[in-house]
C-alpha cells in the first residue's frame, strides 16, 4: 500500500524503461524524404542502364547494315583515249571512248547476303531482349529481397515491441512488490535476443538496398524505399505454359541455324563469279559519227573457288544446329525442375498457412491467458512464441523463393512476371 501510494505521489519512479533496438537503415527517411520506388518504376529505370544502351547500339548498328546488304555495286565510268599523237605524226587521229561498267552478281548472292545481314539484325534484336530481360531479372530479384527484408524487420519489430510491453508490464509489479523475479529474466533474455536478430537482419536490410542501389547507379541508397508485396493473390495454373519454340533463348538459336545456313549460301554464291558488263561510245578524230562498245568481263574459278570459306559456314552450320538442340533439351529440363519447385514452395506454404502458424497462435493465446505463472508454462510460452517468429519468418524465406522462381521462369519462358 506505501508503495502504490509513493508511486501516485511521484516520489517513486514507476520503473525503468526497457531498452528498444532500431534499424536505422529503415527509418533513416520519412514522407517526402524517402524515394519510393515500385517494380514497374524499377524496370523503367532498368532500360536506361549503361549496359542495355550498349546493346541498343550494337542492334542499330546490325539494322544499318541489313538495310545496306543486297545493294547492287555503284556503276563505274570509263574513259579510254588512244594514238594521240603527242609527237609523232603517224598517230595524228585520236580515238577516244567514253562509257559505264557495271558489275552483276550472280549465283543468288544478292538474296542470300541480304538475308544473312536481316537475320543478323534479328539475333541483335534477340540480344537486346535478352539482355533487358536479365537486368530486369537481377533488378527484380534484388527488389523482392529487399521487400523480405523490410518484412522482416517489421516482424521482429513487432515481436520487440511486444517484449518490451510485457517487461515493462513485470517491472511494474516489482515496483509495486509483487514478485515476478523468474518472469523479468525471462523476458529480459527474450528481448535481448530479439535485439540481436533485429540488428543482424537490418545488416542484410542495408545490403540489399545498397546493392539495389547499386545496380541503378543510385549514389544516396539510403533515401531508396522499395514498395510492393511479396505475396501472389493467385498461383497461376500449372498447364498454362508459353509455346517453347518461342522461348528467348531457343528463339536465339533457331535464328543462329537460320543465320549460319543463310552465310553457308552466300558462301556457295560466292564461287561464282560477277560479270561485269560495260558499253560506251567511241569517236574517231577526222570523222563524222562515233561508234557504239560493249563490253564483258568474267572471271574464271580456276584456282579459288571459295572452298575454304564454304568448309568452315558449314562446319559452324553444324555447330548451330547442335547448339539449338543442347538449348532445347536443357530448356525443357529447367522448365520441369523449376516448377517441380515452384509447387514445392506452394506445398509449404500451404501447410504454414493452414496448420503450422495458427496452431502455434492459438497455443500462445493460450499460454498468455494463463498469465504464464510456473516455470514450466513460461518456458512453453517462450517456446512457442519463438517457433510462431520462425514460422513467420519461414513464410516470407518461402515467397521470396517463389518469387525467385518465378523469376527464373520468365528469363527462360520469356513472359512477364505477376506485380500482385
Amino acid at each position: 500500500m506505501y508503495s502504490i501510494l509513493l508511486v501516485l505521489w511521484g516520489l517513486l519512479p514507476l520503473t525503468d524503461e526497457p531498452p528498444q533496438c532500431r534499424c536505422e537503415a529503415a527509418t533513416v527517411c520519412a514522407g517526402e524524404s524517402c524515394r519510393e520506388l515500385d517494380l514497374d518504376q524499377l524496370l523503367a529505370l532498368v532500360d536506361g542502364l549503361p549496359e542495355l544502351e550498349a546493346a541498343k547500339a550494337l542492334e542499330a548498328a546490325a539494322v544499318a547494315r541489313a538495310q545496306g546488304a543486297g545493294r547492287l555495286p555503284n556503276p563505274e565510268l570509263f574513259g579510254e583515249f588512244e594514238d594521240l599523237g603527242l609527237s609523232n605524226p603517224a598517230f595524228s587521229r585520236s580515238q577516244t571512248t567514253l562509257g559505264l561498267t557495271q558489275e552483276l552478281p550472280l549465283g543468288g548472292r544478292r538474296g542470300a547476303q541480304t538475308k544473312s545481314a536481316q537475320l543478323e539484325a534479328r539475333q541483335a534484336a534477340l540480344d537486346l531482349a535478352a539482355t533487358r530481360r536479365l537486368l530486369g531479372t537481377e533488378a527484380a530479384a534484388l527488389f523482392f529481397e529487399t521487400l523480405a527484408e523490410a518484412q522482416r524487420l517489421n516482424l521482429l519489430a513487432a515481436a520487440q515491441e511486444e517484449a518490451r510491453r510485457e517487461l515493462l508490464r513485470l517491472r511494474q509489479r516489482e515496483g509495486l512488490g509483487e514478485g515476478a523475479g523468474h518472469e523479468t529474466l525471462a523476458w529480459e533474455a527474450e528481448l535481448s535476443s530479439t535485439c540481436g536478430a533485429l540488428l543482424e537482419e537490418c545488416d542484410r536490410y542495408q545490403q540489399q538496398l545498397a546493392a539495389l542501389a547499386g545496380l541503378l547507379g543510385e549514389p544516396d541508397w539510403q533515401r531508396l524505399r522499395p514498395v510492393g508485396t511479396l505475396r501472389r493473390s493467385q498461383t497461376p495454373p500449372a498447364s498454362v505454359q508459353p509455346d517453347k519454340q518461342a522461348w528467348p533463348e531457343l528463339e536465339a538459336a533457331s535464328v543462329g541455324v537460320q543465320q549460319a545456313r543463310a552465310n553457308l549460301e552466300h558462301q556457295h554464291s560466292l564461287a561464282i563469279p560477277d560479270v561485269a558488263i560495260g558499253a560506251g561510245l567511241r569517236g574517231l578524230d577526222g570523222f563524222d559519227g562515233q561508234t557504239l562498245v560493249f563490253s564483258i568481263a568474267l572471271p574464271l574459278p580456276v584456282f579459288d573457288r571459295n572452298q575454304a570459306s564454304i568448309g568452315d559456314a558449314a562446319a559452324q552450320l553444324r555447330r548451330a544446329q547442335a547448339i539449338q538442340r543442347q538449348v532445347a533439351i536443357k530448356g525443357t529440363l529447367k522448365a520441369a525442375q523449376l516448377a517441380q519447385r515452384l509447387e514445392a514452395v506452394r506445398v509449404q506454404l500451404e501447410r504454414l498457412h493452414a496448420w503450422t502458424q495458427p496452431a502455434l497462435e492459438r497455443l500462445v493465446k493460450a499460454l498468455g491467458l494463463r498469465q504464464a505463472g510456473t516455470g514450466g508454462e513460461l518456458a512453453a510460452l517462450m517456446g512457442a512464441r519463438e517457433r510462431l517468429l520462425e514460422a513467420r519468418l519461414r513464410e516470407l524465406e518461402l515467397q521470396t523463393e517463389a518469387r525467385r522462381i518465378e523469376l527464373e521462369q520468365s528469363l527462360l519462358t520469356g513472359t512477364e512476371v505477376s506485380h500482385e
